[in-house]
């Protein structure tokens, strides 16, 4: 099973070379400008494993809802989890595994 990843920018080739190279289904929003809301609502809705964003990146509670509603969707298991404080993230977010 690969893990599908969908970054809002060009993070780097070394970085986005070092996820390929460990096997990541990667897709990178090819224009200099922030993908509007509605292209990162579609794709984590697409049920992508993971998301890499900015600060310039509007990920707000639609974003989350819509991360948690792709998660409970029958088929492999979700990486989705919480944060300590009890937001959805992922298993690098600040906190994971101490709440």
């Amino acid at each position: 099973m690969s893990f599908r990843v969908y970054a809002t920018c060009d993070i780097g080739r070394e970085a986005l070379d070092r996820l390929r190279e460990r096997g990541f289904e990667l897709e990178v929003y090819d224009h200099i400008e922030p993908p509007p809301q509605k292209v990162i609502l579609d794709k984590v809705r697409s049920g992508i494993d993971a998301l890499i964003t900015t600060l310039r990146d509007r990920i707000d509670e639609e974003v989350f809802a819509a991360g948690a509603a792709a998660a409970a969707r029958p088929g492999p298991p979700s990486r989705w989890c919480e944060t300590r404080s009890g937001r959805p993230g992922t298993p690098t977010s600040p906190g994971w595994g101490t709440k």
